[in-house]
């Protein structure tokens, strides 16, 4: 178990992937911690370069070898400010050239998670934290979570926590992406409760953006309960971004929603 406790501070760290970076652990606890004015840069030549400014957890189809297959990961009472993922300067956000190349870098300000292993079922709980003034050139101002993998369950948390004044060309607050519906027969759970969501800034998600929903077939399960969204802004989603493989009714998915300023 990696373990991290009161007043470990990481500030004004430069890297290609967060300041701290943490990949294939079986278990991770992060207490009492800040990560201020850290940033990571990157080219589009590596793959997940210029991710993760505050800090990058990962597990990459290596860990399924090492049989680290059920991963639990807590972040609590934690603070994220002024953390930047973004591209050097020779490489700025070109769309065309992410998904030519699929290098999926520039993503998650402050936090990024990343989970490539087959065979999955992994927990992810971040309580009691703030999330504050975070930028990414493409994805996740404030935190982005890819959850991919063939054959993979993963257990989403955020819970009292407020998510504030982050920008992003998508999700300017938080992202989470799943692995195309298509691949996948066990269901993800995502569940965003008592948070707030304040001044994010996104083209499409200022607040939060997720995609890949599919609640139909029971994979990709949301649940966003007794949050506030407050002035965020962006081009389509201001407080909200929520991408279906079809259409859906999200009304299940919502439950006492404060939408103000929007």
């Amino acid at each position: 178990m990696l373990l991290f406790y009161h007043l470990h501070a990481f500030y004004r760290n430069f890297s290609s992937r967060g300041a701290l970076e943490i990949a294939h652990s079986p278990s991770i606890s992060i207490t009492n911690c800040t990560f201020i004015n850290c940033e990571s840069r990157g080219s589009g030549q590596r793959q997940f370069s210029g991710n993760a400014g505050g800090l990058a957890i990962g597990y990459s189809p290596l860990a399924s070898e090492l049989d680290l297959r059920s991963p639990r990961i807590t972040i609590t009472d934690s603070l994220f400010a002024n953390n930047k993922a973004m591209a050097d300067a020779k490489y700025r956000y070109n769309v065309l050239k992410v998904l030519r190349d699929r290098v999926y870098n520039q993503r998650g300000g402050g936090i990024a998670f990343y989970f490539g292993a087959n065979n999955y079922s992994s927990e992810i709980e971040i309580g009691n934290c703030m999330i504050m003034g975070n930028a990414a050139e493409d994805s996740g101002g404030g935190i982005y979570v890819f959850l991919g993998g063939t054959d993979s369950n993963h257990t989403v948390r955020i819970i009292n926590s407020e998510i504030v004044s982050n920008k992003a060309q998508d999700g300017g607050g938080l992202e989470i992406t799943h692995s195309n519906p298509l691949s996948q027969t066990k269901p993800n759970n995502i569940k965003v409760i008592n948070t707030s969501f304040v001044r994010n800034e996104g083209s499409f998600g200022g607040g939060y953006k997720n995609i890949q929903l599919d609640p139909q077939t029971n994979l990709n399960n949301l649940l966003i309960k007794n949050c506030t969204f407050y002035k965020n802004t962006a081009v389509v989603g201001a407080a909200v971004y929520l991408q279906s493989v079809e259409t859906v009714d999200i009304a299940p998915l919502l439950k006492r929603i404060t939408l103000d300023g929007w």
